[in-house]
């Protein structure tokens, strides 16, 4: 039996990590294959996984990212 908290962990599949960012598999593939996208697990050549937590923390990171680019065009001007 899983807990509500072990379903929450479980890694997620390219197609249900797309939809939790709101993107298209082929662009988080794209993302993963250039190096920029979120933090993945790769259990073998055809099997891709991520996790919450890695999804949860890109996005935090992009954030801030927007955020202090956007602060510096600010000042520049």
């Amino acid at each position: 039996m899983t807990t509500d908290s072990q379903q929450a962990d479980r890694p997620l599949t390219t197609k249900q990590a797309a939809e939790a960012l709101n993107v298209t598999p082929h662009t988080l593939e794209n993302w993963r294959h250039a190096g920029r996208g979120p933090r993945f697990i790769r259990y073998s050549r055809t099997c891709i996984r991520y996790r919450p937590a890695d999804l949860d923390a890109w996005l935090a990171q992009r954030a801030a990212e927007s955020a202090t680019d956007s602060q510096l065009s600010a000042a520049a001007q």
